[in-house]
């Protein structure tokens, strides 16, 4: 259950990423435009993949995976939901059993190219970055991450979420 937690709390953080991605040559103002207007909306976590290198700098790397669909009490139970307004501002929740608010974060989010941008400013300020990939109600995110907290960016973090409503 603790690991179950600490992969909804880093999901609502949204892939804290320390690297800049590298820009594509076919990044342009359409795709940009593409991504603002796609992920405007409700949004409901659906799967998330944790691979890390190194766990806290040792020889041993590991894998944390949250299926929602293998996972049908977890699914039932609590849930992670985000809303990206068109005005550039976002909320992420993460609810417990009982729909009582376990975790909470806002801010602001931008994109450049296929990478959405989040300005974090609640619970505390700092920026997120990930890939995102968006067919119709359907989104993945990736980042480079760490998740383990060795001090080393070199852990993998996918996420799938899929549009709950407008």
């Amino acid at each position: 259950m603790k690991n179950f937690l600490l992969i909804i709390g880093l999901l609502i953080a949204l892939f804290a990423c320390k690297r800049d991605p590298v820009p594509e040559a076919s990044q342009n103002a359409a795709s940009q435009e593409d991504l603002k207007t796609a992920i405007i909306g409700r949004w409901d976590t659906s799967y998330v993949l944790v691979s890390m290198k190194s766990i806290n700098n040792s020889n041993v790397d590991g894998t944390m995976e949250v299926q929602t669909q293998k996972n049908k009490a977890a699914t039932n139970k609590s849930k992670v939901q985000s809303v990206f307004r068109e005005d550039g501002t976002y909320l992420s929740e993460y609810r417990d059993e009982n729909k009582k608010l376990v975790i909470k974060s806002a801010g602001k989010w931008s994109t450049q190219g296929k990478t959405l941008i989040l300005n974090q400013e609640f619970p505390k300020q700092k920026t997120l970055r990930y890939e995102t990939t968006i067919e119709k109600n359907f989104a993945e995110f990736r980042s480079q991450v760490d998740f383990d907290k060795d001090g080393e960016t070199d852990d993998l973090m996918y996420c799938q979420i899929r549009r709950s409503g407008c």
